[in-house]
């Protein structure tokens, strides 16, 4: 049986130009509009973007898979083996195949080699270098190139291909396809890559129901049928990952203070970057030592001063009320710091700094495991960089450096020593 791989049927067409069209707007809409909405469910890891992401691969998988059960030719069935792998290898990686859900052990390996120090292949230290999202977008865009060319203009080329079992794209969702080199090379909003990721997800659960519809695994649907059907399994796939994301939930806090500090001013979107912050004050238990001085220093580069002095009295009063924590007293202190300094109080500034190096080399002392020796280096490094020592931080974090251990802290210190770098040049 020849699989229909392209369908010039005008309302398919349009049906599914239009949801694509709706969920990138939707993308957007948040983005610009919604930014602590387009964090939490887009771009942290744990919540609704990953989750769809993963349970798609995992659906497109089981249904290719259960295609191998039905008469075809033997080429055709070794590309749905291989696909169908490769899809569940995908979906699995994208949740580090159920670490934090099945709250598995890590091996001492990934301890080691593993740069996010997650149960999975892709963020290993010996393929960082592999830009993964770049090759991604030019494979997707060359497939899909063909697949219109040959059925369009090359029908013996197209027999031929379809006699090998490769699939081609069908016309009728090309544009869902087309998102996924779009986001991963143009990156027209933060984190594009993790929305490239949950669109080509999109693509390959909408391309796999295809095929297994059109080869009647269970009684073959055409037409408004099929496309409701497809459209149903997507919205199974969002419900399910909304499901997912609430009985699992994760960390979100680091997400909001890195997005509005870092994100959405690295595209001059400051007001959202301000919705985010004034988010996290209204749920304390999503601020750190950080938020507050992160938050200022943004006000003060758009030359907000008012506000900005405002809300450093308001951190100096908050240090100065609360208790010190126990834990990450040192960047407790280096905040402080590091706030009295933009308030010119250099003195007192100094004084927190001294304090916070002095907690770190008491700590280095007590402690013999190598990781944890980096790590307090590194706090004083931070120290040291915020006091203005630049070349004592660089020397200070090369120390830490050569005594991490895991891959994780290895390959963050040497990123900030890189980013240092650059600032003395």
């Amino acid at each position: 049986m020849k699989h229909n791989t392209v369908s010039l049927n005008a309302n398919e067409t349009i049906f599914y130009g239009l949801l694509i069209g709706a969920a990138v707007e939707l993308v957007f809409y948040l983005f610009h509009s919604h930014p602590v909405s387009y964090t939490i469910f887009l771009i942290t890891e744990g919540q609704w973007g990953e989750y769809f992401t993963s349970i798609s691969y995992g659906l497109s998988s089981m249904m290719l898979i259960a295609l191998l059960f039905k008469p075809a030719r033997r080429s055709q069935k070794v590309v749905w083996a291989m696909i169908g792998l490769t899809a569940f290898f995908i979906g699995a990686e994208e949740i580090s195949w159920g670490q934090g859900i099945l709250h598995i052990p890590k091996p001492s390996f990934f301890y080691y080699t593993n740069l996010q120090n997650e149960f999975n292949i892709h963020n290993l230290k010996y393929l960082q270098d592999v830009p993964y999202h770049r090759l991604l977008a030019y494979i997707v865009l060359g497939w899909l190139i063909f697949s219109v060319a040959v059925s369009l203009w090359f029908p013996r080329l197209k027999n031929r291909v379809q006699t090998l079992g490769l699939p081609l794209i069908p016309t009728r969702i090309v544009l869902i396809f087309l998102t996924v080199p779009y986001f991963f090379l143009v990156h027209p909003v933060a984190k594009s890559d993790e929305i490239g990721e949950l669109f080509l997800s999109i693509g390959v659960v909408v391309w796999a129901s295809d095929i297994f519809i059109q080869h009647g695994w269970i009684k073959r649907i055409r037409g408004f049928w099929a496309v409701i059907s497809i459209f149903g399994t997507l919205l199974f796939v969002a419900v399910l990952s909304a499901g997912m994301a609430y009985r699992f939930p994760s960390n979100i806090g680091w997400r909001l203070n890195l997005t509005a500090s870092r994100d959405y001013p690295g595209y001059g979107m400051y007001d959202q970057a301000e919705c985010i912050y004034e988010y996290i004050y209204s749920h304390p238990k999503y601020m750190t030592p950080e938020t507050m001085l992160d938050h200022a220093r943004m006000l003060l580069k758009l030359g907000n001063k008012n506000k900005a002095l405002h809300i450093l009295t308001e951190a100096v009063n908050k240090f100065e009320t609360s208790d010190q924590p126990e834990k990450q007293l040192s960047s407790y202190l280096r905040s402080f710091g590091i706030v009295l300094g933009l308030l010119e109080q250099s003195d007192r500034a100094d004084a927190k700094f001294n304090q916070a190096i002095k907690v770190d080399e008491q700590q280095i002392e007590l402690v013999s495991n190598q990781n944890a020796k980096a790590k307090l280096l590194w706090s004083i490094a931070k120290t040291l960089a915020a006091r203005g020592d630049i070349s004592a931080a660089i020397d200070t974090a090369q120390q830490a450096r050569s005594k991490a251990v895991s891959a994780q802290l290895h390959g963050q210190l040497d990123t900030w020593i890189k980013t240092l770098r650059k600032t003395t040049e």
